[in-house]
């Protein structure tokens, strides 16, 4: 007879090889069946796995049913409501726990629900701060880490530097997202000087980050001679360090840099990728290169709903609105439901030819 234990240990093993909400229901039929359904840890596995596929309901389903959560149980559900953008419920839940229960949050619940706060309210995001400090985490690096993140996502950058500078322990996690934070809120010298001064060796995300944050606010030099540096110290750049270069070729007509970083992403495979293909499509239509637009287009073997709508847009750019026309056509036979951006950029190129009447035609055709 197989133990409890061993029961228990095949369903953990099952749940985590799971990749499809299919199959992780048919996991959590067995574990019902097999009397695992109370078993905390079996349960706690199959709410974060539930999270990770999107499935937040089911996991919120399965976790009201259990007769006695523990804080863990509670800390996966907070941190799966706010990573699937129900950042409302994650912050309900934890003010649930501290009102209905005597569990006392931990750095993770502290971490999770200023992560959701950070979608919603500031005025919230500072509550939290404080309670975290009453509760002993007012130097925790989790913690830390989730509270700059959420100053820096309102603006608060004096906020989000003084929580930085009374972390005492710092990792790779929170120096990134400092210099992010720094990056969108336009703090280049001081991004800058954490990237130089406080990371003995910057990863690639610190590298993604200085890169994108450059490239948005034309310093191209210093965007391409980080990308440079990157290359020769033989780092393995990846789809958000191309991305992040993009705003510097086309607002300047940078036609031998688009060509050049198309070649390298031709070379590393990295164009295979359908958010580089399709950045880089967006490019040459924008440069005028609308055939090499066209020729990368066709070339990509996968293409997500953003590709079409680059290609679309492209053509309607360049004036070429029959050319617009027919790939619009070509994606409703394949059945791709175009979404507003499609629809704004046919309609702009029938307003070119001063067809509207045909553009009216596709937008109820689309719907």
């Amino acid at each position: 007879m197989i133990s409890p234990s061993r029961d228990r240990n095949f369903f953990l093993n099952l749940i985590n090889k799971a990749t499809t909400l299919s199959h992780l229901s048919q996991t959590h039929a067995q574990i019902t069946l097999n009397g695992l359904h109370n078993d905390l840890a079996t349960v706690t596995k199959l709410t974060h796995k539930l999270s990770d596929l999107n499935s937040i309901y089911q996991a919120s389903l399965l976790c009201s049913k259990f007769p006695k959560p523990d804080l863990f149980l509670y800390n996966v559900l907070i941190r799966g409501f706010s990573q699937n953008n129900f950042p409302h419920k994650a912050l309900d839940l934890y003010f649930g726990i501290r009102k209905n229960t005597t569990l006392k949050p931990d750095n993770f619940t502290y971490a999770f629900t200023v992560s959701a706060s950070s979608y919603l309210s500031e005025k919230v995001g500072v509550l939290l701060h404080g309670q975290s400090i009453v509760g002993g985490f007012g130097s925790d690096l989790f913690v830390g880490s989730a509270l700059v993140d959420m100053y820096f996502n309102f603006s608060k950058v004096g906020y989000a530097c003084k929580v930085f500078d009374e972390i005492p322990e710092r990792d790779t996690v929170l120096l990134n997202t400092v210099i992010s934070g720094l990056v969108k809120n336009c703090f280049f010298e001081e991004s800058l000087r954490v990237f130089k001064d406080m990371i003995g060796c910057p990863d690639l995300v610190s590298y993604n980050a200085m890169i994108s944050g450059f490239s948005c606010n034309n310093e191209i030099e210093s965007s391409v001679k980080l990308f440079k540096e990157l290359l020769c110290l033989r780092e393995r750049v990846n789809s958000s360090t191309i991305v992040g270069l993009i705003p510097v070729f086309s607002p300047f007509g940078n036609l031998d840099l688009t060509w050049s970083i198309h070649c390298f992403c031709l070379k590393s495979g990295m164009v295979l990728n359908p958010s580089v293909s399709t950045a880089v499509t967006t490019v040459y239509s924008r440069l005028c290169e609308i055939e090499s637009a066209r020729k990368l287009f066709d070339d990509s073997p996968e293409k997500s709903l953003a590709s079409w709508n680059a290609m679309i847009s492209g053509y309607a750019q360049n004036g070429q609105t029959e050319m617009a026309i027919s790939l619009f056509r070509e994606m409703q036979d394949l059945e791709i439901h175009p979404n507003p951006v499609t629809v704004t950029s046919i309609l702009s190129a029938c307003a070119q030819l001063g067809a509207l009447s045909r553009g009216d035609e596709c937008v109820q055709q689309a719907t």
